[in-house]
């Protein structure tokens, strides 16, 4: 749901079907409800999102089989999850040496002096980060032309972000910190 609020009669007419093109061509499925708060007589804006619980991260073990081999820690991966394997590569040689990551085959990767149940839980695809990455920028294309984001809000569920061409007021971060706020119920 879009709800828009403004101080402008033409900006409510206009603000909901912006902030849904915006949204359609993001293709973005993140945002779950959307509130903006145009002030445009004051100067600023107020764009606040709840965000759809994510999936959970995708870890090491959902691509394979994680045991212990003969040099250390064998990763096989599932040739059906092949694709993977360069993120797996880099969180893998981000956790550990670069020199203790050895690639045995396409399939095949060995972490040298590793314990099996923390290769195992290492995060490759965090979804959760990635989601709330991709609901920022929505946010920031929905902000009007010329208005820079000044502050930015950030819960499990949920951010906001204050636009402004002048300088802060107080009453304007209140504001957006209430509407963040609001959003606790889902978090």
């Amino acid at each position: 749901m879009i709800r828009c609020e403004s101080d402008d009669p033409a900006m409510m007419e206009s603000c909901e079907r912006y902030a849904r093109d915006v949204l359609s061509e993001s293709g973005s499925r993140a945002v779950e409800d959307l509130l903006i708060v145009a002030k445009m007589r004051s100067g600023y804006f107020v764009i606040s999102a709840a965000i759809r619980e994510p999936p959970p991260p995708s870890r090491v073990s959902d691509f394979g089989s994680v045991e212990n081999g003969p040099e250390g820690v064998a990763v096989t991966i599932d040739p059906s999850k092949e694709a993977g394997l360069p993120s797996i590569l880099s969180a893998l040689k981000a956790s550990y040496a670069e020199s203790k990551v050895k690639v045995v085959s396409r399939y095949e990767v060995t972490v040298i002096g590793a314990d099996v149940d923390a290769v195992s839980q290492i995060i490759i695809v965090d979804r959760e980060r990635d989601m709330m990455d991709e609901v920022a920028s929505v946010l920031v294309s929905i902000a009007p032309e010329g208005f820079r984001v000044s502050r930015m809000w950030k819960s499990t569920r949920a951010l906001t972000i204050l636009c402004s061409q002048h300088s802060l007021k107080k009453a304007w971060i209140d504001e957006a910190e209430r509407i963040h706020s609001s959003w606790k119920r889902i978090d």
